[in-house]
């Protein structure tokens, strides 16, 4: 039995919370907070971002200076490639670009093998967003369940300086 309980003055009005309309309003909650924290800003792009696709780790170093540094480690084997390019930030977008990147999954999160060979690397545009006031690259909107192609590049921590 549901439990009822009436306010006001006349005929009364049920408020009934049962399970689904607890849980919707937890999915709502959930849905504001994913994009919390505002827009982002030039000056919070710099940092280490990682990004895990299961087979490899994609690391991504955004310097202030408009360079970074991509490093593909394959897990099985420990190959190892790296690029270096330069990145601007599309404001109006939310995208960046970067001048050549390495594209180490498929859109069937399976490895492309020969995802450092120099014909493949690219110029590349990939969306921005604030998951819980934390930056992340590419990835898609959900908030379970990220893996694979779907998988985002996370903002690291920065490490205190001494």
């Amino acid at each position: 039995m549901k439990s009822e309980r009436y306010y006001g003055l006349g005929d009364p009005f049920p408020i009934i919370m049962d399970s689904r309309i607890k849980w919707w309003l937890v999915v709502i909650l959930m849905g504001f907070m994913s994009g919390c924290g505002g827009s982002i800003k030039i000056s919070d792009l710099a940092g280490t971002y990682i990004a895990d696709f299961g087979f490899a780790t994609d690391m991504l170093i955004i310097n202030p200076d408009n360079r970074y540094t991509q490093t593909i480690k394959i897990k099985e084997n420990d190959k190892t490639a790296i690029v270096n390019g330069t990145w601007r930030f599309d404001e109006k977008n939310g995208a960046l670009h970067f001048s050549a990147f390495m594209v180490v999954i498929n859109g069937f999160s399976q490895m492309v093998t020969n995802f450092d060979d120099l014909k493949n690397v690219k110029p590349q545009i990939i969306g921005l967003r604030r998951r819980f006031g934390k930056i992340e690259i590419g990835g898609d909107d959900w908030l379970w369940g990220r893996t694979g192609i779907d998988a985002p590049y996370k903002k690291q921590a920065s490490m205190p300086s001494k």
